[in-house]
């Protein structure tokens, strides 16, 4: 896929990358490695409403556009004790976005990426019930895994949820320190180095197997 990237942003970036397909050896080349995820760390799950959107999201100090059909990804271990999850839950979606760590995901890479969570799984407590019983909530699980490496140089990303379209190429400064990460689709985005630890196997594989 061409794309014409702006003159200042190839002058400005050691590497820059976008939603593009790659083979196995062009990504361990890059310095990528797969990642598996951890056993069925359980998340929260919801569809965005019709009066939500077209909406932007802070994530971890990225701005990200969310259209129809989007799911928003909660993980109820970021708000750390259960008496601290009783106090936030509510129908309140706006405050409940603040208590817990939350990021967008496009509604074919759910499908693709996310498995339900079933109730005979442990952690599936009380409290998820509320929330799946309150309505617009689904407790799942991420199944597939990434490639991924840690950002060590000057890194620009233009992943599906940035600029002002799908279609529009608009480009962001992935934080040093930070780990990148191609998706199911070969798309770009990042996510704290605690968060990777946290939700994904630190034995690296060179193939997707």
């Amino acid at each position: 896929m061409s794309v014409n990237i702006p003159l200042h942003i190839r002058e400005q970036y050691a590497e820059i990358y976008w939603r593009t397909s790659s083979t196995v050896k062009e990504r361990i080349d890059l310095g990528f490695r797969y990642y598996k995820p951890r056993h069925r760390i359980l998340k929260w799950a919801r569809m965005l409403s019709s009066e939500e959107i077209p909406r932007w999201i802070e994530v971890w100090g990225d701005r990200l556009r969310v259209d129809a059909g989007y799911f928003l990804i909660y993980d109820p271990t970021s708000t750390p004790t259960r008496e601290e999850r009783e106090i936030v839950f509510s129908n309140q979606y706006a405050k409940f976005e603040k208590d817990f760590d939350h990021w967008p995901i496009e509604p074919n890479l759910f499908a693709k990426t996310y498995s339900l969570y079933a109730i005979d799984y442990p952690n599936y407590d009380e409290l998820t019930e509320r929330f799946v019983d309150a309505g617009g909530f689904v407790p799942v699980y991420k199944s597939a895994g990434i490639w991924a490496k840690p950002v060590t140089i000057k890194t620009a990303i233009s992943g599906i949820e940035h600029g002002e379209s799908a279609m529009q190429l608009s480009f962001t400064e992935v934080p040093m320190g930070s780990i990148l990460a191609l998706g199911y689709d070969g798309e770009p985005y990042f996510m704290r180095n605690e968060k990777f630890v946290a939700n994904y196997n630190q034995v690296p594989h060179i193939t997707e197997e």
